[in-house]
């Protein structure tokens, strides 16, 4: 019985160091598992900051964008006055043409009216 008692004994030293290694194993993990964690930490404080970041340049874009609707506003009605003054113009060119064959005609007439005025001095000459 003795030798069994010893030999028991045994088992549950070399059950004890077991349990001792594995008990410094666990306290490798749990101190690694510890640096993990920090390190976890520092990684989502980074990400928190690169999340208001991302939010301002969000609020940039937002106001870039109000900004552009608007200038594209301002560009449709400078459009529509180029039209405007486009027509304008096209009309006044009708209107100068208009002119242009007027003082044509009358440019006629007065060389009509000069030759029968030069044929009437030569009357008068001769």
């Amino acid at each position: 019985m003795d030798m069994r008692l010893q030999s028991v004994d045994m088992r549950l030293q070399s059950v004890h160091l077991r349990l001792q290694r594995v008990d410094m194993r666990l306290q490798s993990v749990d101190m690694r598992l510890h640096s993990v964690d920090m390190r976890l930490q520092s990684v989502d404080m980074r990400l928190q900051s690169v999340d208001m970041r991302l939010q301002s340049v969000d609020m940039r874009l937002q106001s870039v964008d109000m900004r552009m609707q608007s200038v594209d506003m301002r560009l449709q009605s400078v459009d529509m006055r180029l039209q405007s003054v486009d027509m304008r113009l096209q009309s006044m060119d009708m209107r100068l043409q208009s002119v242009v064959m007027r003082l044509q005609s009358v440019d006629m007439r007065l060389k009509s009216v000069d030759m029968r005025l030069q044929s009437g001095d030569m009357r008068l000459w001769t």
